[in-house]
């Protein structure tokens, strides 16, 4: 009674824009928090660290890193691809029903890098992440630096 129907359209509308908008962001904040830290290097091997935390919204199965360290000069001075979870075709192509990184779980891994020189510094990039049901992450929008709490 207290709305005509153009009225009672509009606010239908209004509230599915509102719902379908929850949604948006949420999907919008799913993302895998991803830190690399240098933790020792001795004569021509580096130790880093990478820390994650899956915010993906569903287990990862796997994920391909690239480690890249970096000199004083920021030159590289030593690189190193590996699956974190092992290889491609162990956990990566849904023979092992494992997850590496649980949803809403993180998990450390430890990378031992040749290098050519004493390095500074690390980074990581991610070429692949295959969560459980096998679909590929884009990287460039879910991929961000874990925030430590100091």
């Amino acid at each position: 009674m207290f709305f005509s129907y153009s009225n009672k359209m509009n606010l239908i509308k209004k509230i599915t824009l509102i719902i379908f908008s929850l949604f948006v962001t949420q999907s919008l904040m799913a993302q895998m928090q991803v830190a690399v830290e240098l933790k020792e290097s001795t004569g021509n091997k580096a130790l880093v660290s990478i820390e994650t935390q899956n915010g993906l919204g569903q287990d990862v199965r796997n994920a391909r890193a690239w480690v890249f360290l970096f000199d004083a000069e920021g030159k590289v001075v030593g690189q190193k691809a590996q699956w974190l979870g092992g290889s491609e075709e162990g956990n990566g192509s849904g023979v092992d029903s494992k997850a590496l990184i649980s949803d809403g779980e993180g998990k450390a891994f430890t990378v031992v890098v040749d290098a050519q020189s004493k390095p500074v510094r690390a980074e990581i990039t991610f070429s692949r992440i295959i969560l459980a049901d096998g679909t590929m992450v884009d990287i460039q929008k879910s991929v961000k630096p874990l925030k430590k709490a100091e």
